[in-house]
């Protein structure tokens, strides 16, 4: 597909930029998800779907003084997917290690407790982790869409470093490995 060929460009340039500056196994990661992108895509328009924003971080979240309500701005890169792609983006990219590991399982079980309270079926704890860990693998193209789109090297480097740990620490390889037919 035109997407999967674009995904596999940009990742081949990106990385052909980073040269020496990622390791192996982080560079080998990159390149599996672009090889195996329409499989994730495929994967996880078969799951629960809602509207995300895209672009979930705090500054895009207004609440006035003493008001409880929120609105939220800035719908420039919403898109229909798993509800867990933004919860991926605002802690697995975003959040320092130290802060995603304290806060993040904690965070998903209320998202979930609340989309259940919202009257989702059939969507299980563990379906909500797998998906959220998916997610993860997913937001591995975010750091090369950046670049792409001109981010600076602070806001790109800062946020590939995050995801691949994110990625690491959550035993996402089994998830690409499942996407490869491993």
């Amino acid at each position: 597909s035109k997407r999967a060929d674009t995904i596999k460009n940009r990742t081949d340039k990106f990385l052909a930029l980073l040269g020496d500056r990622i390791s192996v196994p982080r560079r080998e990661v990159l390149l599996d998800l672009s090889a195996v992108y329409p499989r994730l895509l495929e994967r996880q328009s078969a799951g629960h779907l809602t509207i995300t924003h895209g672009d979930a971080h705090f500054q895009n979240f207004l609440i006035a003084p003493g008001r409880t309500d929120c609105r939220i701005i800035d719908w420039e890169a919403w898109e229909i997917a798993p509800a867990t792609d933004d919860m991926a983006f605002m802690m697995a990219v975003l959040w320092f290690s130290e802060r995603r590991r304290r806060l993040e399982q904690d965070l998903i079980r209320r998202y979930h407790r609340a989309l259940l309270a919202s009257d989702v079926r059939d969507y299980s704890w563990d379906a909500c982790w797998n998906d959220y860990r998916l997610s993860v693998v997913k937001h591995l193209c975010t750091p090369v869409y950046q670049w792409v789109n001109g981010a600076l090297p602070a806001v790109w480097w800062n946020n590939l470093e995050r995801i691949l740990t994110s990625y690491e620490d959550l035993g996402c390889a089994e998830i690409l490995d499942q996407l490869k037919g491993k």
